[in-house]
Protein backbone atom coordinates (compact mmCIF):
# COMPACT_ATOMS: atom_id res chain seq x y z
CA UNK A 1 0.00 0.00 0.00
CA UNK A 2 1.80 3.28 -0.92
CA UNK A 3 2.09 5.96 1.92
CA UNK A 4 -0.40 8.79 2.35
CA UNK A 5 0.54 11.87 1.60
CA UNK A 6 -2.02 12.82 4.50
CA UNK A 7 0.32 13.47 7.60
CA UNK A 8 -1.74 12.28 10.97
CA UNK A 9 -2.32 16.32 11.83
CA UNK A 10 -3.93 16.97 8.30
CA UNK A 11 -6.00 13.47 8.88
CA UNK A 12 -8.30 14.49 12.37
CA UNK A 13 -11.30 14.83 12.43
CA UNK A 14 -11.50 18.24 14.89
CA UNK A 15 -10.36 20.62 12.89
CA UNK A 16 -7.05 21.17 15.06
CA UNK A 17 -4.94 19.82 12.08
CA UNK A 18 -6.52 23.06 9.78
CA UNK A 19 -6.17 25.48 12.87
CA UNK A 20 -2.36 24.40 13.40
CA UNK A 21 -1.51 24.19 9.79
CA UNK A 22 -3.25 28.10 9.58
CA UNK A 23 -1.11 28.87 12.71
CA UNK A 24 2.44 27.50 11.13
CA UNK A 25 1.50 29.81 8.04
CA UNK A 26 0.79 33.09 10.36
CA UNK A 27 4.08 32.21 12.02
CA UNK A 28 6.00 32.07 8.91
CA UNK A 29 4.55 35.38 8.09
CA UNK A 30 5.36 37.28 10.94
CA UNK A 31 8.47 36.25 11.06
CA UNK A 32 9.64 36.52 7.10
CA UNK A 33 9.36 40.75 7.94
CA UNK A 34 9.95 40.58 11.45
CA UNK A 35 13.67 39.00 10.37
CA UNK A 36 13.74 41.84 7.61
CA UNK A 37 13.16 44.42 10.12
CA UNK A 38 16.16 43.12 12.21
CA UNK A 39 18.35 42.63 9.25
CA UNK A 40 17.98 46.31 8.50
CA UNK A 41 18.33 47.35 12.10
CA UNK A 42 21.73 45.46 12.32
CA UNK A 43 22.76 47.57 9.47
CA UNK A 44 21.96 50.71 10.90
CA UNK A 45 23.36 49.97 14.26
CA UNK A 46 26.94 48.39 12.80
CA UNK A 47 27.57 51.72 10.36
CA UNK A 48 26.76 50.16 7.73
CA UNK A 49 24.13 52.37 6.05
CA UNK A 50 24.72 56.24 7.43
CA UNK A 51 22.12 57.54 9.83
CA UNK A 52 21.59 60.61 11.99
CA UNK A 53 22.39 61.04 15.90
CA UNK A 54 18.65 62.26 16.65
CA UNK A 55 17.78 58.78 14.65
CA UNK A 56 18.92 56.40 17.32
CA UNK A 57 15.95 57.01 19.00
CA UNK A 58 14.13 55.90 16.16
CA UNK A 59 16.00 52.53 15.70
CA UNK A 60 15.20 51.81 19.71
CA UNK A 61 11.35 52.24 19.09
CA UNK A 62 11.86 49.55 15.69
CA UNK A 63 14.19 47.56 17.61
CA UNK A 64 10.89 47.23 20.78
CA UNK A 65 8.62 46.41 17.72
CA UNK A 66 10.92 43.42 16.38
CA UNK A 67 11.27 42.19 19.72
CA UNK A 68 7.35 42.43 20.73
CA UNK A 69 6.15 41.08 16.74
CA UNK A 70 9.16 37.93 17.45
CA UNK A 71 8.08 37.33 20.72
CA UNK A 72 4.65 37.35 19.14
CA UNK A 73 5.66 34.68 16.75
CA UNK A 74 7.38 32.05 19.69
CA UNK A 75 3.72 32.08 21.32
CA UNK A 76 2.30 31.43 17.80
CA UNK A 77 4.76 28.69 17.14
CA UNK A 78 4.38 27.14 20.37
CA UNK A 79 0.51 27.06 20.06
CA UNK A 80 0.33 25.54 16.44
CA UNK A 81 3.73 23.02 17.38
CA UNK A 82 0.42 22.23 20.78
CA UNK A 83 -2.21 22.06 18.22
CA UNK A 84 -0.15 19.51 15.96
CA UNK A 85 0.42 17.44 18.99
CA UNK A 86 -3.11 17.14 20.48
CA UNK A 87 -3.94 16.51 16.25
CA UNK A 88 -1.60 13.79 16.43
CA UNK A 89 -3.34 11.93 19.51
CA UNK A 90 -6.10 8.95 18.73
CA UNK A 91 -9.63 10.19 19.45
CA UNK A 92 -11.04 9.09 22.96
CA UNK A 93 -13.44 6.24 22.49
CA UNK A 94 -16.83 7.28 24.04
Amino acid sequence: MPASSTSPAEAAPDGLAALADRAHRLNHDLRTPIGTMATALDLLRDGRVAFGGDDLETLDVLQRQVDKLTSLAEVLRDFAVDLDQRARKPPHPD
